[in-house]
């Protein structure tokens, strides 16, 4: 499947904000095949004169970037790679888990199998983001 877009019902405009790490000069908007100009209200893209059915597909490059912090009090130093604002690997990762499982906030707990339990986002690695289709309902005025 590919960008499906923006898909209009009934607005005139549309502001879409668009990530702070996002390079503004690589942003591309097209309405349908038609490429756009630019205008830009702070982190906000304006797409103005719309018409009901436009698709409007925004596409810009993912950044990636990788950080190192050390955790203070054993003095452990940490490479974070991130995609974008997401943090998709961590390490140095334990070889064996230091608890079995974790909790979560709705009260059920998780076996933990390997190393650190967090942070294993091999799937969020991948160059095209997995994508679903979703309906969402719009009140009819």
């Amino acid at each position: 499947m590919g960008n499906p877009g923006i898909k209009n019902k009934t607005a005139k405009e549309l502001s879409v904000r668009i990530p702070m790490w996002a390079d503004k000069e690589a942003v591309r908007c097209k309405v349908g095949r038609k490429s756009r100009p630019l205008i830009w209200v702070g982190n906000y893209l304006v797409i103005d004169k719309i018409r009901t059915g436009d698709v409007v597909t925004i596409e810009f490059p993912m950044v990636e970037t990788t950080e190192y912090h050390t955790e203070p009090t054993y003095g452990i130093r940490y490479t974070c790679h991130f995609k974008g604002n997401t943090l998709v690997d961590i390490s140095p990762r334990p070889e064996k888990p230091n608890w079995k499982e974790m909790g979560s906030d709705d009260g059920k707990a998780t076996a933990v199998r390997k190393g650190y339990p967090i942070y294993l986002r091999d799937h969020m690695k991948a160059d095209k983001a997995p994508m679903k289709e979703a309906t969402r309902y719009v009140h009819q005025y």
